[in-house]
């Protein structure tokens, strides 16, 4: 037993040592850098109790949940890798999907500006919190839950909305350059045929159509009006003299 105890005590120095030589790693830190780019943040929007399949944590694809069609959903807005937040702003698209409410969760102390009736009414809000003093969140950390309804059919993305006019910024506890940070947002596939791709198509066929249209009218008698419908506007009523 005397034997057992003195190895084990001689594991626990040689680790202590073993840390200690690199005074900048601690045991959670280098498992946090094993999954997530070094000094890089990680955000995520995983759905609340449910199995969905992960976006590669190096990558900018979007985490992907299967649901029934337009069942209620909590997404939980998680950290990883924080490196010390004295500022954070982020835009939200809840375009896609009809946002039901949010609740602050507990990565940061303090009151956020979050309006969910902006939310709820227009599809985007502006999360936003400062603390001069800065904080640093654990890793999983529970920013915001949001509660959303998942589409009808198709899919649709819940995420960080980007633009010229957006700034999506993550601000270090002291100065230098802002953090740099990864967003996986979150597709809700909800099966069946996928609307919104559905809508984009038939737009762009209309407008080929059109485009079709104007370039007959453009060339005028060279074209052959076989076959081709042709539309006039007259007057009501009243004698007018006719185009060839």
């Amino acid at each position: 037993m005397k034997r057992l105890i003195s190895a084990l005590s001689s594991l626990c120095l040689a680790a202590t040592s073993l840390l200690g030589a690199f005074p900048g790693i601690t045991a959670s830190a280098a498992t946090v850098k094993a999954d997530a780019p070094a000094n890089t943040i990680v955000y995520d929007l995983i759905p609340q109790g449910k199995d969905y399949t992960p976006a590669a944590v190096d990558s900018k694809d979007n985490n992907v949940v299967k649901v029934t069609p337009g069942e209620e959903l909590a997404i939980n807005w998680t950290v990883k890798n924080d490196q010390g937040t004295a500022g954070l702003q982020m835009t939200f698209d809840f375009s896609g999907v009809e946002f039901v409410k949010a609740k602050k969760g507990s990565a940061y102390a303090g009151t956020p500006q979050f309006n969910s009736k902006a939310a709820a009414t227009t599809g985007e809000v502006n999360y936003a919190m400062a603390d001069k003093d800065g904080q640093t969140a654990e890793d999983d950390a529970v920013i915001y839950t949001f509660t959303v309804k998942a589409p009808e059919s198709g899919k649709a993305t819940v995420g960080m909305k980007t633009g010229s006019n957006i700034n999506n910024k993550v601000v270090p506890t002291e100065d230098g350059k802002e953090h740099a940070f990864l967003f996986h947002g979150l597709t809700l596939d909800a099966g069946g045929e996928d609307t919104s791709k559905s809508t984009s198509s038939d737009t762009t066929k209309g407008t080929s159509a059109t485009t079709k249209g104007t370039s007959a009218t453009t060339k005028g008698s060279e074209v052959d009006v076989t076959n081709t419908i042709i539309y006039n506007l007259v007057p009501a009523s009243k004698d007018c003299t006719k185009v060839a």
